[in-house]
């Protein structure tokens, strides 16, 4: 799937910045940051994996709050990682020679406000319908 996110630049301005998800995506997103993206029907489900990664089996505490906090941060950053991957595929870059390095050079070019819930929301909604599509069988 093919979409264009509006995210602000790091002047401040609204840009079109071109996403496309394929069958390829999550393959590509562990060969660039060596772990998985999971393949689920929603955003939380990322929040869930990581909890579960970290061990976490209850919310009941404050120590084990903290941690929750900790894994929606890192959820978040997945969903960025993902919107990199994403960017990269529509821009036609060499994807077999992203890195983290190249990532942290994307990422900079954005306000810090750029990720806000709605755009994790679209970003996670463009590689969804990718999903969805490559697992329907095609006549």
């Amino acid at each position: 799937m093919y979409k264009e996110v509006k995210l602000l630049d790091i002047d401040g301005n609204e840009r079109n910045v071109p996403m496309k998800a394929t069958a390829a995506t999550p393959y590509r997103f562990r060969q660039t940051f060596h772990e998985e993206i999971p393949v689920s029907d929603n955003k939380q489900a990322i929040f869930a994996a990581i909890l579960i990664e970290e061990g976490v089996k209850s919310l009941d505490d404050d120590a084990v709050l903290m941690k929750a906090t900790y894994c929606m941060e890192k959820a978040k950053d997945k969903i960025r990682r993902l919107a990199f991957i994403m960017a990269m595929s529509a821009k036609g870059e060499k994807m077999d020679e992203l890195n983290f390095d190249k990532y942290l050079d994307w990422i900079d070019g954005f306000d810090s406000s750029a990720f806000t819930e709605e755009k994790e929301d679209e970003i996670w909604s463009v590689y969804q319908k990718s999903a969805e599509n490559s697992s329907v069988a095609k006549k």
